[in-house]
């Protein structure tokens, strides 16, 4: 049993990095730029295309097997949008050498957000 906690432990930590760094920069306010992308052919041919990611929020119900021909048919509009793509499998992204200081791209909601929350909660102190 003790065998295979570090095996059950290092399968959790990649699992959490994976899941983090799918979204790590992403931008919140354009749907096509909702997740992040790694096209390594290894990592997608094993990960069932998983690296398609900013491909697969903005068209869940696409298939994975076709995954690729999507993103060719929607690559312009991509990069128009400032989809952010990273070289490594997602699990990898703090390797990333573009990788976004202070966790990526606030929006303008967020900002307006928190501007007000920090003025509501000074006007609760006055």
């Amino acid at each position: 049993m003790l065998y295979f906690l570090p095996f059950w432990y290092l399968g959790h930590c990649f699992s959490y990095l994976n899941g983090y760094y799918r979204h790590y920069g992403a931008n919140p306010d354009k749907p096509i730029a909702w997740g992040v992308s790694s096209y390594g052919r290894i990592y997608n041919w094993l990960f069932f295309y998983n690296g398609y990611h900013a491909e697969h929020h903005f068209r869940p119900k696409v298939h994975w097997i076709k995954m690729e021909k999507f993103r060719r048919s929607i690559e312009d509009l991509q990069k128009q949008e400032g989809v952010r793509t990273i070289k490594r499998a997602h699990m990898l992204g703090f390797l990333d050498p573009d990788l976004p200081k202070g966790g990526g791209r606030n929006s303008a909601r967020e900002d307006a957000s928190v501007a007000a929350f920090v003025s509501n909660a000074e006007s609760k102190i006055d």
